[in-house]
């Protein structure tokens, strides 16, 4: 396994149908956009991929923030692994990396929020010394 820090347009475009196959909501048309958008304002995406052929097999996004409660954090916002691999494999590699920014930055804390139904994320936090700590509330217009 690699991981490779997504950075570049053309690496943006690469990552898409993996995105677009785990977030059902995600069109197409505006990913790429909407991603570089993301980009500009502070969010960093890292994925792993298999040394032997160039198909990712797992996905983080994050950001570096100031958080009133927190810190100087990272906040994971996505994090995606092919369910047809090793899923804690590939989960420990994305959170290492994650671990070495946060002590590269200074950042005290790393918090997700992951949804109720990622229960092998769940057990890959948890494995990880990561603690229930909240909720996440949303409604949608």
């Amino acid at each position: 396994m690699q991981i490779k820090e997504i950075k570049t347009h053309e690496e943006v475009v690469e990552v898409s149908y993996f995105l677009t196959h785990f977030y059902d909501q995600l069109e197409e048309k505006n990913y790429t956009s909407n991603l570089l958008k993301m980009m500009e304002n502070g969010y960093k995406m890292v994925a792993v991929f298999e040394k032997q052929s160039l198909d990712f097999i797992g996905f983080c996004g994050f950001r570096i923030t100031e958080k009133l409660q927190h810190g100087k954090t990272i906040e994971i916002e996505d994090f995606i692994i092919d369910p047809k691999k090793s899923a804690n494999k590939i989960g420990k590699t994305l959170l290492q990396f994650i671990f070495k920014q946060a002590a590269t930055f200074g950042c005290k804390n790393i918090i997700s929020n992951l949804a109720t139904n990622r229960i092998e994320s769940q057990k890959i936090f948890t494995g990880e010394k990561f603690i229930l700590d909240g909720f996440l509330f949303r409604k949608t217009f």
